[in-house]
């Protein structure tokens, strides 16, 4: 296994770096690195994105410190698409390149988002959002956590529906690509035209489950993020 690799991790709609850090134990000779968007977690205090512009610049800044040693990325959900855009920019910006990446339950970037539900109030919004398997009965029961979060996932939501495809990178490195065999958000289709993506090798792999498939299968998806590791020792 590659020693000292930093894997960088983005989180889904509405999470924070809590979604990836209970995650540092289950890996000995990888650095878990997960990444504290701003308006969230231990950034609460700190203004939510404008854009996608805006969210792609603040994260470069945050991994750029952790590129001096090998290092991965892996995205899910939303965190997929800022990972595709700050990978554009560190090719751009001639930095040093992931050994590779995972995107995981997202289809790429140039197919449309099949999400128009950021405009749509409080209650419809989070009945929308419920149905993709992400919010747990307890937390809509408490208000006062809604009220918390309500704004965070849909300021996220609007940032994803908001998202413009600018051309297609060809990414010197292998794509890992990671689904749920129910979630509704992608289709194998679509899931498979990442392979344009890379002038390397993309690998798939499917998890029972619906949209938040890494959160019902936490120890499976794991596992087989190991086995990944092990491909590039």
């Amino acid at each position: 296994m590659l020693k000292k690799l930093n894997l960088i991790c983005l989180p889904y709609a509405g999470g924070s770096a809590n979604v990836y850090s209970s995650w540092k134990s289950e890996f000995n000779e990888v650095n878990i690195v997960p990444i504290e968007l701003s308006g969230r977690g231990t950034r609460m205090n700190e203004p939510l994105y404008d854009d996608f512009e805006e969210a792609t610049e603040d994260i470069y800044k945050k991994v750029k410190k952790y590129m001096h040693t090998p290092f991965a990325v892996l995205g899910h959900s939303m965190g997929a698409a800022l990972a595709y855009k700050v990978a554009t920019r560190i090719i751009e910006n001639n930095d040093r390149v992931p050994e590779f990446m995972i995107m995981s339950g997202k289809i790429p970037p140039h197919l449309p988002v099949d999400s128009n539900i950021a405009s749509l109030n409080d209650i419809e919004f989070l009945k929308e959002v419920t149905k993709l398997g992400g919010m747990k009965e307890e937390f809509l029961q408490n208000q006062e956590l809604v009220n918390l979060f309500l704004p965070i996932l849909k300021s996220d939501f609007k940032l994803v529906e908001s998202f413009r495809f600018d051309g297609k990178i060809a990414f010197p490195f292998d794509l890992h690509i990671l689904y749920g065999t129910n979630d509704h958000l992608t289709t194998r289709e679509g899931l498979d035209q990442w392979h344009t993506y890379t002038s390397e090798k993309s690998h798939f792999k499917a998890f029972q489950g619906n949209h938040f498939f890494i959160e019902g299968n936490r120890n499976e998806v794991i596992s087989y993020i190991k086995s990944i590791l092990k491909q590039y020792s």
